[in-house]
């Protein structure tokens, strides 16, 4: 069994959420995957991690990301943002591009989204769990876009 260890960047500036914590439940109840959620304080999600968009939702709300190493993210602007059918969010990048740590994402409108749904929350996932045999999540309550949150993810192959 080979080990590697990755960190994960935050997409977003804004205030840490447990994923337990976050008012939907394939997300509260890890249905969706392990992770942790931001409550952002401005309108940009950056690539938490460099590696390749797999996809763009058409909401334009949300991106899946694959590392270089085999994890599967998703990011996601709020909760139920699907609803505003993009209007207020601009993608900055193409599926199956490639990006690099620090990237430009996705740019929303943050006080229409702030008026419109129901929660801020906004999620980073590990699809593929079974994938992790660890996880160690940052202690802080704010973070800034680009600060690690997950600083210890370790893979198993």
């Amino acid at each position: 069994m080979t080990q590697n260890k990755i960190m994960i960047s935050s997409p977003f500036s804004g205030k840490i959420i447990q994923l337990s914590d976050v008012p939907k439940q394939k997300f509260s109840n890890k249905m969706m995957g392990e992770g942790i959620a931001i409550e952002p304080t401005e309108g940009e999600m950056v690539a938490p991690v460099s590696g390749e968009v797999t996809q763009i939702f058409p909401t334009k709300d949300a991106v899946n990301l694959l590392t270089d190493t085999g994890v599967e993210l998703l990011l996601q602007v709020g909760i139920d943002a699907e609803e505003l059918e993009g209007v207020g969010f601009e993608t900055n990048i193409k599926e199956k591009s490639r990006v690099s740590r620090g990237d430009s994402l996705i740019t929303f409108d943050l006080a229409k989204v702030t008026r419109e749904l129901s929660s801020l929350a906004s999620p980073i996932v590990i699809m593929n769990r079974n994938q992790v045999a660890q996880f160690s999540y940052t202690s802080q309550s704010n973070v800034i876009k680009g600060e690690t949150i997950i600083m210890e993810l370790e893979l198993t192959e």
